[in-house]
């Protein structure tokens, strides 16, 4: 009981003299008075004990003096001071509110020069006032002067008073608890006599008021005091007085203090006549009674703080009436509520809650004119969160209780935050902007309470944004970084959150999906913000657009992904990817010249290998999975010229921005790409035709790639853009591919025997040996045509070297057409092996061998171009090896026989006709 009342003590002391500065600090000193108090008794109490159990009686007889000096030799100070003024400064430090120091700081800045409106505004109530003086000088100071302020109260003025006071007010209380107790006097008798003695100290310091208004103002606070103390008693503990009585008295009495305030200017009156009627209840309880009567009761006593409020800005006494009201309403709410008094209980909450909601606006409109719109941060943003919290323990047995209660709340401060921005716009501004802060904080809270995970993600990204937004326009860091950490942290509440579709979910109208949209917008609407205010940025956030991003494409992407894999059938679902992506980029690349923002564009690079991927991964299932389609099936139509004109319109947008490297491989995956796409589209066609052979589809590929090789190279040069302008990456890096391609699917067709059937075969007249060669003459124009510019070379190639790999070509086609012939019309079947043990195969070859050197060496010979004469001999050479290594084996064959003298006689034909050309030095002597 004591610690409780030394508590309260300090509590009232505090305010008293040092207002909102002692008002917490006297709370706790109270408190440590308290549990020191106690303690003490509790170890003399042990010590009495020890000394009876151990006989030992000389420790009885040490004093304290000896003690202390024991305790501390050489004159040094006790341990119990010293710990006690240290905890008394770390107390001054830490339990004195910030709001003491940032009423001097806007106090002093109303003579420094203006600041923009934009800093002033909308979150400086959010952000603490900088001080030049560091912390540490700050709560020293701050500790001295609190120390001051107690020194002063009891070594200045009337102490005797001052503390004659106190000590007569709680004697007054114990009087009357010793009293009822043993029945001292008639209870009538008491109460009377306490109330002559209240009205008369009450009179007596009015009329004192003028004289010695200190002392006078002393005495009316302790006669109100005993008023309430007495009127209280007599109604709840005796009953002598009826219940409607008693609270018309109260609110008498509460009328009286005010007014007496009021009048005299009195803040220390009211806050006696405050602290009096609180404690009132508390001093006199015994556990029982109804908590309607305690809560009408304060309720009066709130009336009374209210009505000072509406003339008199005093915050210590508002404060006061907040801490005993909510304090002492939620301990009851703790021990005693039940679920049948949730009318009664919910009444007095919403009544007090308009109460101390009126005081906040009161305190801000009455301050002085430099100080107009000044606010109290503690009723401001403590209330809504005290009444919040106690109205969740009321409505916890309601479904969505606790949401419609933020809803509520939101609504109610959206709407004064309206009427009081509407009402005073320069004068209110502040607080205006704290209630409309409070209102978007109970609707984020709202959400929660009401809707699932993925609902709140969304809309806190969007608050995320706003606040971003926000601190971006007043250059405060605060809110940004809050928005930052808020939409990020969406993000992951929603990864937090994920569950499995609902079984009736509509496409794009679930939760999931739409969620993830707007927590990818925004992280793009941060980023965008970021883009366009780099100049109200810090340094460390300069790469913050970049990040956010990145953020909102990975949101943006995996909510499409998981869309379409959820609700588009599998014949559809690579064309609606590439859609998907396509579209993506296309509005990326038209915001990002709309608005001039480069970084939405990130991901632009990874558009064509995604493509590439897509369509290779779409080629591997046609190859393993015979279910699967061509390109241009079900969608695919559509679905790649969107994303080839998509492909064409990133690289126009980025032609400026992008190194040259990166631009010609990524205009030379395009050429590829479409090669790809026409050449699949073309065999998927063909092998749909039921009758014809698979030549015709290895033909087809042939036929594709050298059309659109020969195109480009031929029309190229009429297209300015992009292939005029990016000749090495269509010419050399967009047709390198293809030809290497081309060379492999040679060396894939000689192996095929070419039977184009429904057709028959005939020599050269068929579709692959004709695609053969139009594909060797095509490789070999590339060849020609890179070579004759430098911009577009990759190797400088001497036209020799083109010329032997034109005749190294013709050789193994016109070999490869030699092979099918003797295939079809020898009946040798088409292997390696058969055809090697061929007699007519062999005698063929070495006859067209021989005729291939006659003709080389003739034309070397006429034109004196004695590397094809030596080209032609060494032909020759080799088929006179060939005769007699291989042919020579079957000599007495007739085919053999035939060989033998056609060759000879080609040779002596040569050796007249075609002989060795001169050197350049003997052919210039001949002539």
């Amino acid at each position: 009981m004591i610690t409780i009342i030394l508590t309260l003590l300090g509590l009232f002391i505090g305010a008293a003299v040092a207002e909102e500065e002692g008002l917490v600090l006297g709370l706790f000193i109270g408190l440590a008075f308290g549990m020191i108090s106690s303690m003490k008794g509790r170890i003399s109490k042990l010590e009495q004990e020890l000394e009876k159990v151990t006989g030992v009686a000389s420790h009885s007889e040490i004093s304290d003096a000896e003690i202390h000096s024991q305790q501390n030799p050489e004159g040094q100070p006790h341990a119990d001071s010293t710990v006690f003024s240290s905890h008394l400064s770390d107390m001054a430090k830490t339990l004195i509110r910030p709001e003491v120091n940032d009423v001097f700081a806007h106090i002093n800045k109303f003579d420094d020069k203006p600041k923009p409106a934009a800093v002033e505004s909308d979150w400086a109530v959010f952000e603490q006032t900088e001080h030049e003086q560091t912390a540490a000088d700050k709560g020293h100071d701050l500790a001295d002067k609190v120390y001051s302020k107690i020194r002063d109260f009891f070594t200045t003025g009337n102490v005797v008073v001052k503390i004659g006071a106190i000590v007569l007010f709680f004697g007054v209380a114990f009087l009357l608890k010793y009293a009822a107790e043993r029945s001292l006097f008639p209870i009538e008798l008491r109460l009377a006599g306490v109330i002559a003695a209240g009205i008369g100290m009450l009179m007596v310091g009015w009329r004192l008021r003028e004289q010695k208004l200190e002392y006078g103002l002393i005495l009316q606070g302790v006669g109100i005091g005993l008023l309430y103390l007495t009127v209280f008693a007599a109604s709840k503990f005796y009953q002598v007085l009826p219940a409607n009585f008693t609270f018309v008295m109260m609110f008498l009495l509460v009328v009286l203090s005010g007014v007496l305030a009021v009048q005299q200017n009195a803040k220390s009156l009211a806050l006696f006549g405050a602290v009096g009627g609180f404690l009132a209840p508390i001093l006199m309880s015994t556990g029982g009674g109804s908590h309607i009567s305690l809560f009408s009761y304060y309720t009066l006593l709130n009336v009374g703080i209210l009505g000072i409020a509406w003339f008199k800005s005093w915050r210590v006494l508002n404060l006061v009436g907040f801490v005993f009201t909510f304090a002492i309403s939620a301990a009851w709410g703790y021990q005693a509520y039940q679920a049948e008094n949730f009318v009664s209980t919910e009444s007095f909450l919403i009544l007090f809650y308009a109460f101390y909601l009126m005081i906040s606006i009161l305190f801000s409109s009455r301050q002085a004119p430099k100080l107009k719109g000044y606010i109290d941060g503690t009723l401001v943003f403590g209330l809504p969160l005290i009444v919040f919290a106690l109205q969740s323990r009321l409505v916890e047995q309601f479904e969505y209780g606790q949401a419609i209660t933020a809803v509520v709340m939101a609504i109610i401060y959206l709407w004064l935050a309206r009427q009081l921005w509407q009402a005073d716009k320069n004068g209110m501004r502040l607080l205006a902007q704290s209630f409309l802060a409070l209102a978007v904080t109970f609707a984020s809270l709202a959400i929660p309470l009401y809707f699932d995970g993925r609902w709140t993600a969304a809309v806190w990204s969007l608050e995320g944004a706003a606040l971003v937004w926000i601190g971006l326009r007043q250059s405060h860091l605060v809110p940004r970084v809050f928005g930052l950490l808020l939409s990020v942290g969406a993000g992951l509440i929603f990864i937090e959150s994920t569950q499995d579709y609902l079984p009736n979910s509509i496409a794009l109208l679930n939760s999931a999906f739409m969620g993830m949209v707007l927590v990818s917008l925004a992280a793009f609407l941060i980023a965008y913000l970021y883009q366009k205010n780099q100049q109200q940025t810090y340094q460390f956030e300069g790469q913050l657009n970049v990040i956010m991003v990145v953020w909102g494409l990975i949101w943006w992407f995996m909510a499409g992904v998981i869309e379409i894999e959820r609700y588009v059938s599998n014949h559809y679902e690579l064309p609606a990817m590439i859609l998907f992506f396509a579209l993506t980029t296309f509005v990326q690349a038209t915001l990002s010249y709309q608005l001039s923002w480069s970084k939405i564009s990130l991901s632009f690079i990874l558009f064509t290998p995604m493509m590439v991927l897509l369509l290779l991964g779409d080629f591997a299932g046609y190859l393993f999975n015979n279910s699967a389609m061509g390109p241009f099936e079900s969608l695919g139509y559509l679905a790649w010229p969107v994303a080839l004109f998509t492909h064409f319109l990133v690289l126009r947008r980025k032609e400026q921005l992008w190194s040259e490297t990166v631009l010609n491989i990524w205009h030379a995956s395009g050429v590829v790409m479409i090669a790809f796409i026409m050449t699949w589209a073309v065999t998927d066609w063909l092998d749909g035709i039921t009758n014809l052979a698979s030549v015709w589809t290895m033909s087809a590929v042939g036929f594709v790639l050298v059309t659109l090789a020969e195109s480009l190279m031929r029309r190229g040069e009429k297209i300015m853009w992009p292939v005029n302008q990016f000749k090495r990456a269509y010419y050399c890096w967009g047709l390198l591919p293809i030809m290497l391609f081309l060379i492999g699917w040679q060396v894939v067709a000689i192996h095929s025997a070419g039977l184009p059937s429904p057709l028959s075969y005939i020599p050269v007249i068929n579709p692959l040996d004709i695609a053969q060669a139009i594909a060797f003459s095509v490789i070999v124009g590339w060849m020609w045509f890179i070579n004759k510019s430098e911009e577009t070379q990759i190797v400088v190639m001497p036209a020799t070297v083109i010329y032997g790999v034109a005749g190294v070509m013709s050789f193994i086609w016109l070999n490869t057409v030699i092979a099918r012939s003797v295939h079809f019309f020898a009946d040798v079947s088409y292997s390696r092996y058969s055809l090697m043990h061929s007699t007519v195969y062999q005698s063929t070859t070495s006859i067209v061998w021989s005729l291939i050197a006659v003709i080389l060496m003739s034309i070397g010979s006429k034109k004196s171009y004695r590397l094809l004469w030596f080209i032609g001999a060494g032909l020759l050479a080799l088929v006179v090896a060939k005769l007699f290594l291989i042919d020579l084996a079957d000599s007495g064959s007739i085919s053999r026989i035939i060989t033998f003298l056609v060759v000879g006689g080609l040779m002596l034909v040569i050796g007249y006709l075609s002989p060795l050309p001169p050197k350049p030095e003997q052919a210039q002597q001949l002539a």
